[in-house]
């Protein structure tokens, strides 16, 4: 199931198309800062989720629809359990409308582009014309934060892009190809990339600094490749239990290598990455 694929819906399970809606209900994860839901936006409830878009109202129920499945996926192959509150999702339907909505939930303008997630606002905002999988990449960070001590940025970003672009098979999440392929491959090409050793010691301030896109798409095709070998959610409880002794991850990246030495990894990795043409998915072990 990719989850920009439609899927049914029934008009009965959209709620919330007042022009109005309170909203204070803290525990469903609405921020405090909102006293309404403001005119020509649709409130769609899925359990703990609540998502809150200015889109047509069926329009948001398939996004709720979604975004549902992927939360179930992540906890299942990843956090174990939901962010306590769950962060309410809103969903604007360009940039004038996120930039405009987010000011609004923040109290300030948003110092993202596209979307972002607001721990003290308990809210999850996204331009959802720059992509479907947008929510799904700020959502990934509300459960590393409710459920990872520590996080390096690194792996926090890798996962978060990863899924951005997804599909569910056997009953996982998937992440697939992206355009931050050739942001990579461009990086190797130029000998600009930065070593698998630096990224992961990358402090948040660095990481988000002058080089973000090429950190961002180093990161998310580092956790590509952990994927691709069926070693993603080996890698996260591995590097979970070994935290303590390696808290930038990098030693447990080794580890479910098989490699000694982060020089090798960095080799064999570039080579694959190298490899991978455009729009294809591609396994080492084929």
């Amino acid at each position: 199931m990719r989850s920009v694929a439609p899927l049914a819906l029934l008009a009965a399970l959209v709620l919330g198309i007042a022009a109005c809606r309170p909203a204070a209900d803290r525990s469903r994860g609405v921020p405090s800062a909102e006293a309404e839901i403001p005119e020509g936006f649709t409130v769609v409830d899925r359990g703990a989720l609540r998502v809150i878009g200015d889109e047509e109202p069926d329009r948001i129920a398939t996004r709720a629809d979604d975004l549902e499945r992927a939360c179930a996926l992540l906890r299942e192959d990843f956090f174990g359990r939901d962010p306590e509150p769950m962060p309410s999702v809103w969903l604007f339907r360009d940039t004038a409308s996120y930039e405009a909505g987010a000011a609004r939930v923040l109290g300030h303008p948003p110092d993202t582009r596209h979307g972002l997630y607001s721990v003290g606002d308990q809210a999850v905002l996204a331009d959802v014309s720059v992509g479907a999988g947008a929510p799904v990449h700020y959502l990934v960070h509300a459960y590393v934060h409710a459920t990872v001590d520590g996080c390096p940025v690194w792996y926090d970003e890798g996962l978060g892009t990863l899924f951005e672009s997804w599909e569910e098979r056997e009953g996982h999440i998937v992440g697939l190809h992206d355009d931050r392929l050739g942001v990579v491959q461009r990086a190797i090409t130029a000998g600009s990339l930065p070593t698998i050793e630096a990224l992961t010691e990358l402090d948040a301030a660095t990481f988000h600094g002058e080089h973000k896109a090429v950190h961002q798409a180093t990161a998310r095709y580092l956790c590509f490749h952990l994927q691709q070998e069926d070693r993603l959610r080996t890698y996260h409880q591995r590097w979970l239990r070994a935290q303590g002794r390696d808290p930038s991850g990098a030693r447990t990246l080794l580890a479910v290598h098989g490699e000694d030495d982060l020089a090798q990894l960095q080799q064999r990795w570039e080579r694959w990455v190298m490899l991978i043409a455009e729009g294809e998915e591609t396994d080492e072990k084929r």
